[in-house]
């Protein structure tokens, strides 16, 4: 795999999530003059900033998530069993681990959020126009 091409990713993600902040920024200057659709649209735009964010972040530590997956893929076939669950007990208190898992949540659970605000703009957008 290209070294380059996650950072690259990860950058564009970042500038990406950027626009998406400054798009938030201004519905929010514009709060008190925005309708239900404008109010999606912030909600909308926020869900993706974070999504994109944490999908950067990902990609960024794209390394240590691998080495993890080996690291612990080489505990569980080297040894017996009782050495083994020991080892992976010890491995599992990582904070790293919860780290990680943390952030594959967030970024499933922004990304769903993004599409449900998605959805909420097309109803709302039929609703107008039946």
């Amino acid at each position: 795999m290209q070294k380059w091409r996650l950072p690259l990713y990860a950058a564009v993600n970042h500038v990406s999530a950027f626009f998406l902040l400054l798009t938030g920024v201004c519905y929010l200057l514009l709060w008190r003059s925005q309708n239900v659709h404008g109010w999606l649209q912030f909600s909308y735009a926020t869900s993706l900033f974070l999504a994109f964010n944490c999908l950067g972040i990902a990609q960024l530590w794209s390394d240590a998530i691998r080495d993890y997956s080996n690291k612990l893929c080489e505990i569980m076939g080297k040894k017996k069993s009782t050495t083994k669950v020991r080892e992976i007990k010890a491995f599992e208190s990582v904070p790293k681990r919860t780290v990680l898992l943390f952030v594959g949540w967030l970024i499933h659970w922004t990304f769903l959020s993004a599409f449900f605000w998605l959805t909420s703009m097309n109803f709302d957008v039929w609703w107008r126009f039946r």
